[in-house]
């Protein structure tokens, strides 16, 4: 289909005709289980007087929890505090985006067993329910207790008992949620009445133990060769280097380098640029250049001591999660050094023993001449009460339209023959309430 918010909600469309006659015909809770599109169990089950639902408004109400479910816990890194606490304290209040959190407890022991961090704001004016993202997180998903792993039949009830808890009215929007999170099915992508596949997919590869067998197993041919000639036409300038910064001045050097490189690839593609916003460089500034947390690693890549290309990503566990990266043009652009950044820093992970190196979000083609392979996403628009069901479908329609109309714009100044191309990783399309990246497109 043209509009994606419409392709995916294709099997739980908000609007559908037969759906909503059928939660007009039931009364009481069977029309709220209808709208919600959960389907309606009935069971003794003890699991459900076995939790407890908290919704907190603040860090403050769920910091120790957090951080216990966050060492305990099954997580993304798009879930840790190092990320979402300066998305809290420094994007989300620039943005108008409430904090709103449940948290699902033990009541036996008082153990913290999911959270969900989540934010409220106002969006063509209907009060939407979404994760913590506002266009930064590329995967979206509850923090899970290693033990917490109910049935879906259970996880349903659960849920009903979470949306009468929450109390608000408008529409819920879920979107970049991984099917699975640290090895564990996610709870809200098992049921196709509630969630949907994203036509946008993640991408990442397995890494093997040495650089020389990536190359033969993951690279082709050609391609390897190709990246071969490049960085021997780069060395003529000097050594080519990847280098972790490890200082907060170094980390300082390669944010503004970064900046200043992606401002010029966007402008010269005619695309806007996220950093541009003060309140999204904030962000990231925050994340990258003054947390000492240790999960955002900044890069240089070096030609001669002169430092030509940037990445910023995300370390955790044994897994590399590429959130930027960029690269001079000029002179350079002979030299791809794209796809020099980009092998330099899968064998940098190689070397330092990762064994997963993520492209992150997003349907470019030269990820799969890296090997890497895709792994589907989902999605949910669901009203929070049935009376909310008409403005869901409005909502609906105005996000297909308005990922429509950027994805024609962009491709009216990009012209249609550098869609897909590596070029096309390096930007974020303008928005002046920035899009969750799926409604984006590449990003760099």
């Amino acid at each position: 289909m043209i509009l994606n918010e419409a392709a995916w909600n294709r099997d739980v469309a908000i609007g559908r005709e037969d759906g909503f006659r059928r939660a007009r015909e039931k009364s009481g809770v069977e029309e709220s289980r209808a709208a919600f599109g959960m389907r309606g169990d009935k069971s003794g089950d003890p699991f459900d007087g076995r939790f407890a639902i908290e919704i907190a408004h603040d860090l403050d109400g769920v910091e120790k929890d957090w951080a216990r479910l966050e060492t305990d816990g099954l997580l993304t890194p798009f879930q840790t505090q190092a990320w979402l606490f300066p998305f809290y304290r420094e994007l989300a209040p620039r943005l108008k985006a409430k904090p709103l959190f449940v948290l699902v407890r033990d009541r036996a022991d008082g153990a913290p067993m999911m959270l969900l961090p989540l934010c409220a704001r106002r969006i063509y004016g209907v009060n939407v329910v979404q994760f913590a993202d506002l266009g930064v997180s590329d995967y979206n998903a509850p923090i899970l207790a290693k033990n917490f792993d109910p049935a879906p039949a259970q996880w349903r009830r659960l849920w009903r008992r979470i949306l009468a808890a929450l109390g608000l009215g408008g529409v819920l929007r879920f979107k970049n949620m991984p099917r699975r999170i640290a090895g564990r099915s996610n709870p809200f992508t098992r049921d196709r009445h509630f969630s949907a596949p994203m036509e946008i997919a993640s991408w990442g590869v397995e890494l093997p133990a040495s650089a020389a067998a990536y190359r033969t197993q993951f690279l082709s041919r050609k391609f390897a060769k190709d990246i071969a000639k490049k960085t021997r036409r780069a060395a003529r300038a000097g050594e080519v280097e990847f280098a972790p910064a490890r200082t907060p001045d170094d980390r300082r050097l390669a944010f503004d380098l970064l900046a200043r490189q992606r401002q010029e690839r966007c402008d010269e593609m005619g695309r806007g640029n996220s950093l541009a916003s003060p309140a999204y460089r904030r962000f990231y500034e925050a994340v990258a250049v003054e947390s000492e947390a240790g999960l955002a690693r900044l890069f240089l890549l070096k030609v001669g001591g002169e430092a030509v290309g940037a990445m910023l990503a995300l370390e955790r566990g044994a897994a590399f999660h590429v959130i930027m990266a960029t690269f001079e043009g000029g002179a350079w652009k002979s030299c791809s050094l794209g796809n020099v950044l980009t092998l330099a820093a899968i064998e940098h992970c190689i070397g330092e023993g990762l064994g997963f190196y993520d492209l992150t979000i997003g349907n470019e083609d030269y990820k799969k001449r890296f090997g890497a392979a895709p792994a589907q996403l989902h999605c949910a628009l669901r009203p929070l009460t049935p009376a909310h069901a008409p403005l869901a479908s409005a909502l609906a329609f105005a996000f297909a339209a308005r990922g429509f109309l950027g994805r024609w714009i962009g491709w009216i100044k990009r012209g249609n023959s550098r869609h897909g191309s590596e070029a096309d990783s390096l930007c974020d399309l303008p928005s002046s309430a920035p899009r969750p990246r799926a409604e984006q497109g590449p990003r760099s």
